[in-house]
């Protein structure tokens, strides 16, 4: 695999059988799941052709992609799009909130102001009313917009057996719809059709993508590692569990996967201090390789080279390798698109195996 894994602890051969012993009921589990067997039987793969007409014509027309989701959807597709680079010539994907705050819907209505905007909904469970709200706002707001430039709304619905409100209306009035299984996890969507259609409007090689996926599913590799995370994070559940990140892009990805809000032990956090609850287990998510880098004036302390991104390695590793309680870094060398789909594959099988021990 390309991910690199790093721990500060030795674990003994008794400790490394223990945690497999522990995981694998886990991991029976989740073979049966429908993301994961869409992976082992490649029907996402076969999923990223069938939209490249619709997408061509969204890519073309609009300028914006208006994305209304529920919140373990709006997670699960976050977790992964924000790793990639949005590429020039394709939609700004924006996200509606989710919540009631007044500020944030204005914010997000005047940065779509005076441009063309497509409606995407993905609705995959019955739908609360924070998510009624936010879609009855947004298709509210392109009909308008639509009507004003004197053309028909577009607006496309992800949908499945148990949406209910936000399906019903794109039956009736007759938008675009994509059905998924309707055992499809929402928190679970990296190699879905939500998150392949919203990567192939961003111009993301989601071929590539979907191939790092499979690889580190069916890799052998991930046998040692993944059910050991998974084993120490059940460990340590009492005593608190830290997933940090450095960068941006993986700022999503990390809250993911420690799910604070399910979790009242879990926290996600920007560049933690290495004195911080050394009783708790540290986990670090990050890669080595930005998509741009920036060069910075001299200054005590400053990478050698000038460069922002090889500063950031250095205080990782070095904020890793003073860290005195037990911890984790997981890793990537490039941005390359097959390696972050080895990536989420990683977390993902990691993370579901924590939460069916």
């Amino acid at each position: 695999m390309r991910i690199n894994i790093k721990n500060n602890k030795t674990y003994s051969a008794e400790e490394i059988r223990r945690a497999n012993d522990i995981a694998n009921p886990a991991l029976d589990k989740i073979w049966a799941m429908q993301w994961l067997s869409d992976c082992i039987h490649k029907k996402d793969e076969a999923k990223i052709e069938t939209y490249n007409e619709y997408v061509s014509t969204l890519t073309q027309t609009y300028e914006v992609i208006l994305v209304v989701a529920g919140r373990e959807e709006r997670a699960s597709i976050k977790a992964v799009i924000d790793l990639f680079d949005p590429k020039e010539g394709y939609p700004e994907i924006i996200f509606m909130p989710l919540n009631f705050s007044i500020s944030d819907y204005a914010s997000v209505l005047r940065r779509l102001e005076n441009k063309t905007i497509a409606l995407l909904a993905v609705s995959i469970m019955e739908e609360s009313l924070e998510l009624r709200c936010a879609y009855s706002v947004a298709k509210h707001f392109v009909t308008s917009q639509a009507n004003k430039a004197k053309i028909s709304p577009e607006i496309c619905v992800i949908y499945s057996e148990r949406s209910r409100t936000i399906k019903e209306d794109a039956f009736e009035n007759e938008y675009t719809k994509i059905e998924v299984s309707h055992r499809t996890d929402p928190s679970y969507l990296a190699n879905t059709d939500p998150v392949i259609f919203i990567l192939k409007l961003m111009g993301a090689d989601v071929e590539a993508y979907i191939r790092g996926f499979y690889d580190c599913v069916s890799a052998p590799e991930w046998d040692t590692n993944l059910p050991l995370i998974a084993y120490r994070m059940i460990e340590f559940e009492n005593k608190g569990i830290i997933v940090g990140s450095w960068q941006k892009e993986y700022e999503e990805i990390a809250k993911w996967f420690a799910r604070p809000d399910i979790r009242a032990s879990h926290r996600q956090i920007q560049m933690p201090s290495p004195s911080l609850d050394n009783e708790c287990l540290r986990i670090c998510i990050g890669g080595r390789e930005a998509y741009e880098d920036l060069m910075t004036p001299s200054f005590d302390g400053c990478d050698e080279d000038g460069s922002l991104q090889l500063l950031l390695n250095r205080e990782r590793d070095e904020h890793f390798a003073a860290l005195e309680c037990e911890s984790f870094a997981v890793e990537l060398d490039t941005n390359d698109a097959e390696d972050i789909g080895e990536l989420v594959a990683f977390l993902q099988m990691t993370q579901s195996i924590e939460f069916l021990i």
